[in-house]
């Protein structure tokens, strides 16, 4: 498992790495269950709980949370 936090202003520069790291990924192991998450809108526990679980379509699991900063509390 791979974690990758991008931070900065620079939004289309943002967008192109992780654009650019799920092309990689693919590549390297084939079809990705793939998720995107807002944290106004999503519960960490619910995204922790999700890549917790195994995929059972695809090899490997690509999530991209946006909003990671107002991410406050602890989980566990």
């Amino acid at each position: 498992m791979a974690i990758y936090l991008f931070t900065g202003p620079e939004i289309g520069e943002r967008d192109e790495a992780v654009f650019a790291l799920k092309k990689s990924l693919q590549k390297t192991c084939g079809e990705l269950d793939a998720h995107a998450f807002y944290m106004v809108d999503a519960r960490l526990s619910d995204v922790i709980l999700l890549l917790e679980n195994e995929s059972l379509f695809a090899s490997a699991r690509f999530v991209v949370l946006h909003n990671a900063e107002l991410i406050t509390n602890k989980v566990w």
